[in-house]
């Protein structure tokens, strides 16, 4: 960067560089620019992005700088700016000629504190902009969801500018307010895609990052954090974590005493004991770093399999692989079932593949797999005994076991298929799906036809015209037309790579002919036939 602004300087006098190599200073002096003009055409514009971008192309104009497009010269041209701002800052006390601003390299934030009147535009047009998340509740919930999030969002590039410019005493209390609106206007809006959930999410994230810049009164940080906890709809998360900093011992101590405070008064079967109080204790805990505490917390409902993954992740992240094995096999004895008892198994084997006892590893993943003969079991089995160097004597069984539940029980037929293609057994897998078509599933068809299909297409002709009919018959589905038709076109291509082009027309043809009520369908077949 200083290299650039040695060559800017040797071109423009208003850039000088001075001072040492590492620790350079740089001047720039504004001769002959009119300040006061770029100040009336800035506050033209509606928010601060805007204003900063009319005043960086208003003073390119007038010294004819030019941006070079390289990284540095960017960053260069971006300092300038700011060093305008603070210049512009000024502009009641400046004369219009002449206007000199230095900045130290030793300090990156350009000297923001300025009096004047830039910091306060920027604060106004941020407050307008969170003024506008104000949502009416009487407001269609369907409607303007979108433009919503777009403010939301310009509100976050502003916060975060300010943050990034040093000036994150004015960003906290500006995010905070956004957080408060957004929580608001999501109790009467529909927001099922989670947009603006994730706008508030990063609302959050910047009043942390703003807090840890400039930190606030702790207790009066803490109560906040706190209410919207325990007295607010439900969002947005609040993470300790991403606050503790800001909240100090001091801080946290107050959470921890409000928190206490409003166990005891609040009724038993509210969301507030129930989840509210406990999350934040379990946090407290965790941010503690005490290890037997946080874990001390979590064992207090341990209703379950994922209350003993979260310990078991305690420990083993505390070195304590011991504990760990010892609260996941008790997790698994009092769960032996479901599908969160799945991440508790799956950490067991990790601690004992870890700890150099892999035959015990494999001695679980084939206990699991035994008794539910699925295809995810059977990998997680292979994988496991493969580290151990015993799936050679395994694999026969394995792979037998799952033939002989499959020609017992038909519904087995698609995890058997699966594990076969696994295994790279596709003609075994395409002989079993075709001597039982009906307990193939859709997407395990087309996986087994692209297969198939590349050296043996007239085989994939008759799975194809079922797929076909199947799917026009789906009627809860309203894209069932295109995706026949899509279909159509691949089995066209079978049909030429068999060359058996009359079979295709005569297809095509019946196809008509019996389903010729359905003219939304017919003429979409029509034109993908002409197209092609």
């Amino acid at each position: 960067m200083t290299r650039t602004l040695k060559e800017l300087g040797t071109s423009f006098g208003e850039i000088r560089l001075s001072g040492t190599e590492d620790d350079p200073r740089v001047d720039l002096a504004l001769i002959g620019v009119d300040t006061e003009g770029i100040l009336r055409e800035a506050r033209q514009a509606d928010d601060y992005t805007v204003r900063r971008s009319v005043i960086k192309d208003l003073l390119w104009d007038e010294l004819g700088l030019v941006d070079q497009g390289t990284f540095a010269g960017r960053l260069v041209l971006a300092e300038v700016v700011d060093m305008v701002l603070a210049v512009v800052r000024l502009a009641d006390r400046l004369r219009p000629d002449v206007a000199v601003v230095s900045v130290a390299n030793a300090e990156p934030a350009l000297p923001r504190a300025v009096d004047g009147t830039i910091a306060d535009m920027q604060v106004a047009d941020v407050r307008k902009l969170i003024d506008g998340l104000r949502w009416d509740r009487r407001h269609n919930p369907y409607s303007g969801r979108r433009e919503y999030s777009q403010r939301a969002q310009a509100v976050a590039a502003a916060v975060a500018d300010m943050i990034e410019t040093g000036d994150a005493a004015s960003a906290g209390p500006l995010a905070r307010r956004a957080v408060e609106r957004v929580t608001a206007a999501l109790m009467y809006m529909d927001d099922s895609a989670g947009i603006v959930g994730d706008d508030l999410r990063t609302l959050m994230a910047l009043y942390a990052r703003a807090c840890r810049s400039a930190v606030p009164d702790a207790r009066r940080l803490a109560t906040w954090l706190v209410s919207m906890q325990l007295d607010g709809p439900g969002w947005p998360a609040i993470e300790l974590k991403e606050f503790a900093e800001a909240l100090g011992q001091h801080g946290l101590a107050e959470v921890a005493h409000l928190t206490e405070e409003r166990g005891v008064t609040a009724q038993p079967d509210s969301w507030t004991a129930q989840w509210g109080i406990k999350d934040l204790r379990e946090q407290l805990a965790a941010v503690s770093g005490d290890v037997d505490a946080h874990v001390a917390v979590l064992a207090e409902d341990l209703r379950g399999a994922h209350r003993y993954s979260e310990i078991v992740e305690v420990l083993r992240a505390a070195g304590r692989d011991g504990d760990a094995e010892r609260w996941a096999r008790t997790g698994l004895a009092g769960h032996p079932s479901g599908f969160q008892t799945d991440r508790l198994r799956d950490q067991l084997v990790d601690l004992l593949l870890d700890g150099g006892r892999a035959a015990e590893a494999v001695a679980v993943r084939r206990e699991t797999y035994e008794r539910r003969v699925i295809h995810q079991d059977y990998l997680k089995f292979r994988q496991a005994a493969q580290q151990a160097g015993l799936w050679a004597d395994l694999s026969g069984w394995a792979l037998d076991l799952l033939r002989d539940r499959a020609h017992a029980e038909q519904w087995y037929v698609r995890e058997l298929i699966s594990v076969l293609v696994s295994e790279n057994l596709l003609y075994e897998a395409w002989a079993a799906a075709m001597a039982n078509p009906g307990q193939v599933p859709e997407s395990q068809w087309f996986q087994l036809i692209e297969v198939r299909e590349k050296n043996h297409p007239a085989d994939v002709i008759r799975p194809y015209q079922d797929l076909i009919e199947i799917g026009l018959e789906r009627a809860s589905d309203k894209y069932r037309y295109p995706k026949a038709i899509k279909t159509i076109g691949r089995l066209r291509d079978s049909y030429h790579r068999a060359g058996d082009e009359a079979g295709f027309t005569a297809y095509v043809a019946d196809l008509r002919q019996r389903h010729r009520r359905k003219t939304s369908f017919i003429t979409k077949l029509d034109k993908a036939l002409v197209r092609h």
